[in-house]
């Protein structure tokens, strides 16, 4: 299963504001014991977007964001150069957009989001085109060719998005960017370790407080870190769980333990309580073969911890027996096998029962 991306170091971009990293303001550690005995992960399904109805199959991981209507759009590797439009029901309403590389046409997936008015913001993964859709999804409103290395991102206020866009500078490569409403990196921070390098080094989940504050978390260790608006780092919390190690980056390790856990992503939810969502591999047969064909098929479940970001304290924990990825405030998803010999996406909600 193809759920690792890899990451691409972006170019240096002129006038770039540097942030560099002070101190944080609060050094924490999770402790791995649960504060609310009462309290217990609640998912409960909203939807499931049908894939029978759908001019293509959805793969393991899929890009989406919701509006106001409840609508759902969509893009994934299946369907490269047309973006998806499910109602709230699930049931397949329209594609929009074609395959190339100019206004109105979508050359790789598109990071989506929604804005207060409904227009969808599409970034093309690694970078090369921003476009923005009118909220009747019908059309590209306006587009334009942007620079920067986009992996990730999440809107912030202002039109301004938080981003994971490594770049390389005169002072430093850093992991984290602030872009403008015209794609232009605005802040660089969260600077890269002397020495580090690969997905699981780089990689960082992304998510915005109802505040506005900026939050990531490692990839490949249980390492969280909160800035302000302004790039100003303000927390720093890290967590020691007997299942996740801080993950090697050599080869051969990987080959000879499979695959690593790694967080998957991080969301708030409505109650501005934090989600963490780390995947868990499980590997049929021997993962230690040096057989050519190499280790057996892969599965995952997703381990889930809910924080109050206040005091960094846990307060429940939970577990999917699938690949559950959150995409939006409040709201996760996971691909399933249908009844229809399809794959369909169930939307859930989150939510901590007390």
């Amino acid at each position: 299963m193809k759920w690792q991306t890899a990451l691409m170091m972006g170019a240096l971009a002129p006038l770039l504001v540097l942030v560099s990293e002070a101190e944080a303001q609060r050094r924490v550690e999770i402790n791995a014991t649960t504060r609310c005995n009462a309290c217990a992960v609640e998912l409960k399904t909203v939807a499931t977007l049908q894939g029978a109805g759908a001019p293509a199959s959805f793969p393991a991981l899929v890009r989406l964001a919701r509006n106001s209507k409840g609508w759902y759009a969509a893009s994934a590797s299946t369907f490269v150069g047309e973006l998806f439009v499910f109602s709230a029901d699930g049931r397949f309403r329209s594609a929009v957009g074609r395959r190339g590389e100019g206004p109105g046409e979508f050359a790789r997936e598109q990071l989506l989001m929604f804005d207060a008015h409904d227009s969808l913001h599409a970034i093309a993964m690694g970078g090369g085109r921003y476009s923005v859709l009118e909220p009747s999804l019908n059309r590209v409103a306006r587009s334009s060719a942007i620079t920067a290395r986009v992996m990730d991102a999440r809107l912030a206020g202002n039109g301004r998005f938080f981003a994971l866009a490594p770049t390389v500078a005169a002072t430093g490569s850093y992991v984290l960017q602030v872009l403008g409403s015209d794609g232009g990196r605005v802040l660089s921070f969260d600077e890269v370790p002397p020495g580090a390098s690969g997905q699981l080094a780089l990689g960082r989940a992304l998510a915005i407080d109802a505040q506005g504050g900026l939050w990531s978390g490692a990839f490949g260790a249980y390492h969280l870190r909160s800035w302000d608006a302004g790039g100003r780092l303000r927390l720093e919390a890290v967590g020691r769980r007997s299942w996740f190690q801080p993950s090697s980056s050599d080869p051969s390790a990987a080959r000879r333990t499979g695959l690593p856990v790694q967080l998957g992503g991080i969301e708030f939810d409505e109650e501005g309580l934090l989600w963490l969502f780390f995947l868990i591999p499980t590997i049929q047969g021997d993962a230690s073969s040096s057989s050519r064909a190499g280790p057996g098929p892969v599965s995952f479940s997703t381990v889930i911890e809910v924080l109050d970001p206040r005091d960094m304290q846990l307060l429940a924990t939970g577990r999917y027996p699938r690949l559950l990825l959150p995409f939006q405030r409040g709201l996760a998803y996971s691909v399933e096998d249908a009844p229809s010999g399809e794959t369909d996406v169930r939307i859930v909600s989150l939510r901590l029962r007390k």
